[in-house]
């Protein structure tokens, strides 16, 4: 069962920033959660000049608050948080002392650089965040489209896989569960068992494994579509699978193979955040997460998930 209390929406105030109060909106009136609207001001940080301007009068129409109300608490709560501390870490705190179930956030923006590079804040949030982070994209994302959930087998694969799962479930969306076959320096436990494998044999394997943990992997039953790709670079295949399916959401954890610690992105899931078509929601291994039991039903909250504004 998804469950969602607290939603934290860091704005620069920037377009790309405004992107994610939608999002926040709809799944505060499926939920009844709070949404906290926070703009952190750095001392001694300059804006770009050429960077667009959004008024608080704009945050409010776009989580449809009535015209002129602004309210200091309530439902919506929009703070202006003035801090020596970096952005991110500022934010982070903010979302410790306010108990965010999700964080939802605009990729890029007056710090970030080109669409192929995460924005700095948005990049730093996601690496040390201690709950889930939804980042929404700049540019028009599909709508509508299936949900699809990278798998790797190692630590974190059945989390996002259940989370997936869950938001497939309750926004009516078909699932695809995607893997791709390389050969790491710890193989996944069906190329342990293989002594010189033909790739036939290689793929054969790889697709019964993915399709035990599917089965495997607590969640409700939803139209799912399990998919080997034999070789490639990850984090690209994914982004390609992902844009050829029409995704509207990706639901990847936030690890490492090689064994970095937790304040390192994996390079994949580096990737993937910045060329991805879609949003893309990303999860700790072992953090809070947004499911309350994944054996429960799951609740209409995810049809906001993976809608970016129009």
């Amino acid at each position: 069962m998804l469950q969602i209390r607290t939603i934290l929406v860091p704005t620069d105030r920037s377009a790309c920033a405004e992107r994610a109060y939608a999002p926040a909106a709809d799944l505060a009136a499926h939920t009844g959660a709070r949404v906290h609207v926070v703009h952190v001001s750095e001392f001694g940080h300059n804006p770009d000049d050429d960077a667009m301007a959004v008024s608080w009068d704009d945050v409010a129409a776009d989580l449809r608050l009535p015209a002129g109300q602004v309210p200091p608490s309530g439902p919506v709560q929009i703070e202006e948080v003035q801090t020596i501390l970096p952005a991110a870490r500022a934010l982070l705190g903010y979302a410790h002392d306010h108990d965010a179930d999700l964080i939802v956030m605009g990729t890029s923006g007056r710090r970030g650089l080109a669409r192929m590079v995460l924005g700095s804040v948005a990049e730093e949030v996601v690496r040390t965040a201690s709950r889930p982070v939804l980042c929404v994209p700049c540019h028009d994302a599909p709508r509508g489209g299936p949900v699809v959930v990278p798998v790797d087998f190692f630590e974190g694969s059945h989390e996002a896989l259940s989370h997936a799962k869950a938001l497939a479930a309750a926004r009516g969306a078909a699932l695809h569960v995607f893997h791709v076959v390389e050969w790491p320096a710890s193989p996944p436990p069906y190329l342990a068992s293989l002594r010189f494998p033909h790739i036939d044999e290689i793929l054969r394997s790889a697709q019964e494994e993915l399709d035990r943990f599917v089965a495997g992997t607590p969640g409700p039953d939803v139209p799912t579509t399990a998919y080997v790709q034999a070789g490639g670079f990850v984090g690209r295949s994914v982004v390609e699978y992902a844009g050829a399916v029409g995704a509207s959401l990706l639901v990847t954890a936030t690890h490492s193979r090689a064994g970095f610690d937790r304040l390192t992105m994996g390079s994949v899931t580096e990737s993937v955040l910045r060329t991805a078509p879609c949003p893309v929601l990303t999860l700790h291994p072992g953090d809070r997460g947004l499911l309350a039991d994944a054996d429960e039903p799951p609740t209409e909250v995810a049809e906001a998930l993976p809608v970016p504004v129009a």
